[in-house]
């Protein structure tokens, strides 16, 4: 089945008449009317949304927080530990020579341990 021009333009046509008052009718405002149950509801429903978003934002922030406290607790013993060694290898010393007889006695006679 062939159309005519004319044809076509009245399809055409109706089609967009169809299209406009379908969307006028999605358009019209309807009317809501709530009453004191339905706002005290969702004032609620606020509440609650607001508590949640307030712990979640506190989460992400603390999350982050709490690893960095972490690491810097953990670098911080790391450079204790190396001072420590440090301090451990300048204090301690070998026993000079003239020593050795002293503390040859001292393990014989058990006041090394």
């Amino acid at each position: 089945m062939k159309l005519t021009d004319q044809e076509f333009e009245n399809a055409l046509k109706q089609f967009g008449e169809a299209y406009r008052h379908w969307g006028a009718q999605q358009n019209r405002p309807s009317r809501v009317v709530l009453t004191d149950a339905d706002v005290i509801r969702r004032s609620g429903l606020n509440w609650l949304r607001t508590a949640f978003a307030t712990a979640a934002l506190a989460a992400l922030i603390l999350i982050p927080v709490d690893h960095f406290h972490r690491q810097r607790v953990a670098q911080m013993s790391a450079q204790d530990e190396a001072l420590l060694l440090e301090i451990h290898s300048e204090v301690s010393q070998a026993v000079p020579s003239s020593f050795s007889t002293l503390e040859a006695l001292g393990t014989e006679s058990g006041g090394g341990q």
